[in-house]
């Protein structure tokens, strides 16, 4: 049993894009993952780590995810997996709990952990938290995080906390971090050392998916924090966050951007450098299955060139807003569109079973 625990944007979405749209041929390969889909997987993290704003909606079935999950992995005549990165949200006694009841169902319990170096995982995580409602600039997105040990931008990206709180008891060789190459490495790397650590020949498995987690670019990004810095904050609810995330990302802002990147300032890489240096250091001292470089986490000590998020113009903001207001405008127009048709439908079938036909 493989429970890949993590963290965010260290290439998850591009491996549960893979396993799953595989989902059959690597369980005719003897690699299962229960459930019927990611969400499966997501609803089983938020169970195991108690998230109530997400348990609390969660119908009578859905509650069962974690407990069905358990029991096809028990029925399963070789290895399986489950895989969501919001595991990481786990406390110790939380993560104990979910490894003493994997125990019970797998004859080895294995964790795998993904990671890569904080000059990446930095502004992704800040996107990420912009796209569900946070409205922190990258500057103090980061000054939150540099000064509080405590804050959840932690949770996710402390990786040597990660793994001692999701590898209480597991014998060393079944600790796994996978480390990602530096920017620029082989794009399938990651999958091909995933499916060794699972014992999965990937020969055949097609690599050309879309990926719906696309980045936003330097307008995108500052256009998307201000319009929730307009959202009043008690709206800022999950549905709000989801729609963000999903419908105004992928749909409005994707296609009304260009996609400009943007890199740390010079002070920020400077710390990310060091943070990363001692995180290594860290995992150093710790028994584990490393697959890859440690020293990928640590970035290169020389900043990148390109521009900031401090550098974004009015104007580069405004050529956004115009096209995404536009592709809001013909969304609006379609959605009544629909409704219209399908209250005419409606008056139809009314009108039919009031007035139904004669027999013949």
């Amino acid at each position: 049993m493989f429970l890949h625990v993590g963290t965010p944007k260290s290439g998850t979405t591009f491996l549960q894009s893979l396993w799953w749209h595989h989902r059959d041929a690597l369980a005719e390969r003897g690699l299962l993952l229960p459930g019927t889909a990611i969400a499966d997987h997501f609803h089983a993290s938020a169970l195991v780590s108690d998230r109530r704003e997400v348990v609390d909606r969660l119908t009578p079935a859905q509650r069962a995810t974690w407990d069905d999950l358990l029991e096809e992995i028990r029925g399963w005549d070789g290895t399986a997996l489950i895989s969501h990165e919001l595991f990481a949200q786990a406390s110790t006694e939380q993560a104990a709990t979910a490894l003493a009841r994997l125990a019970r169902v797998a004859d080895e319990v294995h964790v795998l952990v993904t990671s890569r170096d904080l000059a990446r995982q930095l502004p992704s995580g800040w996107q990420q938290n912009v796209k569900q409602g946070r409205t922190e600039t990258l500057r103090e997105f980061w000054e939150l995080a540099r000064d509080d040990a405590d804050n959840p931008f932690w949770t996710f990206q402390d990786v040597p906390a990660l793994l001692d709180r999701w590898t209480q008891g597991v014998p060393a060789e079944r600790r796994h971090l996978l480390v990602l190459p530096p920017a620029g490495g082989p794009r399938d790397l990651i999958w091909h050392q995933a499916c060794e650590l699972t014992d999965i020949d990937p020969t055949g498995l097609t690599l050309d998916l879309d990926r719906a987690n696309e980045s936003l670019g330097l307008a995108e990004v500052e256009l998307m924090r201000r319009v929730h810095s307009a959202v009043p904050e008690e709206r800022r609810g999950l549905d709000v966050r989801r729609i963000a995330t999903n419908w105004f990302t992928q749909q409005v802002l994707v296609p009304a951007g260009t996609g400009t990147p943007f890199v740390l300032p010079a002070d920020v890489h400077a710390w990310a450098v060091e943070r990363g240096t001692a995180m290594v250091e860290a995992l150093r001292q710790r028994e584990l299955d490393v697959v890859g470089d440690l020293a990928d986490l640590v970035p290169d000590p020389t900043p990148p060139v390109g521009r900031t998020p401090d550098d974004v113009s009015e104007a580069e903001v405004a050529d956004v807003a115009v096209p995404a207001l536009s592709s809001m405008l013909l969304a609006e127009l379609d959605h009544r569109e629909e409704l219209a048709s399908l209250r005419a439908d409606k008056r139809r079938l009314k009108r039919r079973l009031a007035h139904p036909p004669a027999d013949r």
